[in-house]
């Protein structure tokens, strides 16, 4: 159906002028609705309030994301660590970097290590795993290799965020500490850390980062006490060592006796020259002086001179002993007791006849212990012998046995042969048996008793 075009009112076909407002109806057009077509419905509020929503929310998760990606960047905490470095600031450093609890850590002096010696190496290594990681994940623990080329960090990759991002952490590599002595049982200290060493025997002590630190140590031994101190560098590396030498010198020693005992300061040490290749190690400042002392096999006991040690000196310590005395001392030791016993009366024989005839007690005197049996009985014996004529020759003196009785005293029996001639020249031989109880002391050996067991007699 037309309409005017002018002012909308309907027109018959056969019009060709508008009725209302005479506008021509050849410039009417058909506008009205069409048969099967609805005016389209407005967008209902609810719809566009949820169409918001998803948007906000696309665009919330956009934003998260570019947060979130910029929060786990692994540049960006390669930045956080190179600030820390650059202001020296270990704490800030070290919240990036895990460590071993067990191992000693100076803090600052690991920071300046990393950053003198290291960073540089750190940076380049580390991106290159950031971008080879980004390429071909593998999520394995990478190495990050020190200037000296050893084993410095360990970095592994970590998923984060359902796995969306991707952050790294980094273990610090520790050195082991293994420390070694010139002394033995020495006790060596680091930080909070103490241990015993074994002489010459390298001992792992613990784990150390790179950085500065004080070592102490101190021993002792027969002579004083020792003590070492050393500022330990520790850079990089598998295992770093160090040997504790502590001040001190030794001196060899000789001696013609190296059985003699060694006394220091006037004490005996327990222990005999022969037991030592060499005396110290002494302390630098000691005060020590020694002299060896030998027991002779015949009790007796020889000394040396005394002698201190010197750190300069070129010489031995040489423990000499009088060779005239060691001699003597051997040569009266090679005669057992029994021997020695038997040989003093035999001399006693000697110097008897001799006071007989002569009436001379004082001769017998040094062979007889005083106030003793054998002296009253022989003294009133040769006292009686005054004013007389008699004549005693000795023709055999013989021991036929001699025993110990006990330390101090031995029984000698000896077979005795004289002939005696009175005043009347009146001969008889005689023939004994006796037994002499012979005891030593300060003196020696002396006679304290004889006693006669059988005598057979002949005259002539």
């Amino acid at each position: 159906m037309p309409y005017c075009k002018n002012c909308g009112t309907r027109l018959e076909t056969e019009d060709r002028f508008c009725t209302e407002c005479g506008e021509a109806s050849q410039q009417a057009d058909t506008i009205g609705p069409t048969r099967g077509s609805k005016p389209r419905q407005p967008m209902k509020k609810r719809t566009k309030v949820l169409l918001l929503i998803i948007g906000a929310l696309c665009l919330s998760l956009f934003i998260a994301h570019k947060m979130l990606d910029s929060y786990f960047s692994p540049m960006k905490q390669l930045q956080a660590m190179d600030e820390a470095i650059s202001e020296e600031q270990a704490g800030a450093f070290l919240d990036h970097v895990q460590v071993d609890e067990d191992a000693l850590l100076n803090n600052e002096a690991y920071l300046q290590y990393i950053k003198e010696t290291e960073w540089d190496h750190v940076k380049e290594q580390f991106m290159q795993i950031v971008e080879s990681e980004e390429q071909q994940p593998t999520k394995l623990e990478k190495k990050i290799i020190s200037s000296n080329g050893t084993e410095l960090f360990r970095v592994k990759p970590k998923s984060v965020v359902l796995g969306l991002y991707t952050t790294y952490t980094f273990q610090a590599v520790p050195v082991e500490l293994v420390a070694s002595s010139s002394m033995d049982n020495a006790e060596v200290t680091i930080d909070r850390v103490t241990e015993k060493l074994n002489l010459e025997e390298p001992t792992t002590i613990t784990t150390v980062y790179p950085g500065t630190y004080t070592l102490t140590a101190k021993a002792e031994n027969m002579f004083g006490e020792f003590a070492y101190e050393e500022d330990l560098i520790v850079e990089a590396a598998d295992q770093h060592e160090v040997y504790a030498e502590f001040p001190g010198y030794t001196q060899s020693i000789y001696s013609n006796q190296m059985e003699a005992s060694l006394f220091m300061n006037g004490k005996d040490t327990g222990k005999k020259l022969n037991e030592f290749d060499f005396l110290g190690p002494f302390p630098e400042e000691n005060g020590l002086e020694f002299h060896a002392e030998w027991e002779a096999p015949d009790g007796s006991v020889l000394k040396t001179d005394t002698l201190q040690p010197q750190a300069d000196g070129w010489y031995d310590l040489d423990f000499w002993f009088d060779d005239q005395a060691i001699y003597a001392a051997e040569a009266q030791a090679a005669v057992s007791p029994e021997e020695e016993a038997g040989d003093l009366v035999l001399s006693f024989r000697d110097a008897y006849e001799n006071a007989v005839n002569f009436q001379d007690y004082s001769l017998i005197e040094p062979y007889v212990e005083p106030e003793s049996d054998a002296s009253e009985e022989l003294g009133t014996y040769i006292a009686d012998l005054e004013d007389t004529n008699y004549y005693y020759e000795f023709t055999s003196n013989e021991v036929i046995d001699a025993k110990i009785v006990d330390e101090l005293t031995v029984k000698v029996t000896t077979n005795e042969q004289f002939t005696f001639t009175n005043h009347l020249d009146e001969q008889t031989d005689y023939d004994r048996e006796k037994n002499y109880t012979v005891v030593t002391g300060e003196d020696g050996y002396r006679i304290r008793s004889i006693t006669y067991e059988e005598t057979e007699r002949e005259k002539r």
